[in-house]
């Protein structure tokens, strides 16, 4: 990310710019003439350059002769301020090429003279309108969603593709954005903390590193009731813009935050959060493990589902309002998926691993044909005791049911169950005539004859 052009520019312009260009004048002293010539000829070069800018002052800079394959080819500077907020200087070519586009922020960074030694560069921007060109980013900003009022800014670099800028927010945290050349806020736009962006080995200079980690800990704070925090690290960062941090609590605790924008969208028990950049290392996740086998043992068991348990896996859900996880059983050979609401005093559901897969989960650890026995005791529950259940296969949904075909050892037709939503509780038996409207009806050998 370092700058790519603008030193070779800002160079050209200090050879044929005026010596009180080498200084950004006050708006008071830019001479008449030159506004008029910049809002005469900049609409065309800024709509030529692409850029997105609504134009509402500009001021013509300098402009020198060249000579290109034996012709003259004349490069001339102009200053622009848009509504839009961010201001810009662009330099348009008399031999037809593409504008190049530099935004105030970056022009407003010192350059190295001759000397060696930083000056103010000569491209700075003068117009009153661009006066506060870190204002001009604050647009930008609100498309990524974080909440950062711009305190303080600086121009990193930027690529043919990309310019990037640190910022420091009023909060004191900070702040990467990147943004698509020209930057404008029409354009795609990206962020990253200072703690993500400082894993890459650059370093966030606008903020400290106790004022990047002072929104998460105030976030890990949320993780848990009763939870503060002994000690967190930062784990990694996912396409879809989330961060995650392990965070100990002082209790012995451990959890992985998924943060995403400014606000905490998920916390995961340490027990729970192998899939998460290879797990928890602040706190033992083995006994953290144990200890959560021994407390789905007892959630379980609540439920009706006699499972000592001796692993487990967490799937995937959306909001907070509930753990599903299946359950190996070191005392019986059918486990089973496990849904456990967060709620105090809502009744958990456990579903076999045969009619699981209506819901949405299929078990690894254990098969589909150690919950047989379970739906040969529901078909007898429901008088059709002649059967004993040899296969089994999801068939379909409705709104409040879900259904079960499933055929007989004997080869004689087999019958369709119907679930309530979620649960193992068997609602009715359908025969295989009845339910074939159902999905794509019965197709299990036996059933279709």
């Amino acid at each position: 990310m370092r700058p790519y052009g603008l030193g070779l520019v800002a160079a050209l312009v200090l050879a044929i710019a005026s010596p009180a260009l080498a200084a950004k004048p006050a708006a008071e002293a830019i001479p008449p003439a030159t506004r008029k010539a910049g809002m005469e000829k900049a609409p065309a070069i800024i709509a030529k350059a692409g850029l997105g800018c609504t134009l509402t002052d500009a001021r013509f800079i300098g402009q020198s002769d060249t000579k290109k394959d034996g012709a003259k080819v004349t490069t001339a500077f102009f200053e622009v301020a848009c509504s839009e907020g961010l201001g810009y200087i662009v330099q348009g070519m008399s031999d037809g090429s593409t504008p190049l586009t530099f935004d105030c922020v970056a022009t407003s960074a010192d350059v190295v003279g001759p000397d060696g030694k930083p000056k103010k560069n000569s491209l700075a921007c003068a117009l009153p309108g661009n006066a506060n060109p870190e204002a001009g980013l604050q647009p930008m900003v609100a498309k990524t969603g974080k909440a950062c009022p711009i305190a303080k800014a600086r121009y990193i670099g930027q690529s043919s593709a990309n310019v990037y800028y640190e910022l420091a927010c009023q909060s004191g945290a900070g702040m990467v954005l990147t943004a698509a050349l020209p930057a404008t806020a029409d354009r795609k736009v990206s962020s990253m903390n200072c703690i993500t962006f400082e894993q890459s080995g650059q370093k966030c200079l606008l903020s400290t590193p106790e004022q990047n980690i002072a929104p998460i800990k105030a976030l890990s704070t949320k993780v848990a009731k009763g939870c503060e925090p002994s000690d967190m690290r930062y784990v990694l960062s996912t396409v879809d813009g989330s961060d995650y941090y392990e965070i100990a609590c002082k209790t012995g605790e451990g959890y992985m935050m998924q943060v995403k924008g400014d606000n905490l969208a998920k916390s995961i028990k340490c027990a729970d959060a192998s899939f998460v950049g290879g797990g928890c290392t602040l706190t033992d996740a083995r006994e953290a493990e144990t200890q959560q086998a021994g407390l789905y043992s007892s959630l379980a068991k609540k439920a009706g589902f006699n499972c000592d348990v001796a692993k487990y896996a967490a799937f995937p859900v959306q909001g907070n309002d509930k753990e599903v996880v299946e359950l190996a059983c070191k005392n019986r050979e059918d486990g089973g998926v496990a849904i456990f609401p967060t709620a105090a005093g809502a009744k958990a559901q456990i579903l076999n691993c045969a009619r699981a897969p209506l819901a949405g989960y299929r078990c690894s650890f254990s098969k589909a044909e150690a919950a047989y026995p379970l739906l040969t005791t529901a078909l007898k529950a429901k008088g059709k005791a002649s059967c004993t259940v040899s296969n089994a296969r999801a068939i379909g949904r409705a709104e409040t049911s879900e259904f079960l075909e499933v055929a007989c050892s004997d080869g004689l037709p087999g019958w369709v169950l119907e679930y309530a939503i979620g649960t193992d509780e068997t609602k009715s038996v359908l025969s295989c005539t009845q339910a074939k409207s159902i999905g794509d009806g019965c197709k299990l050998p036996g059933n279709t004859k």
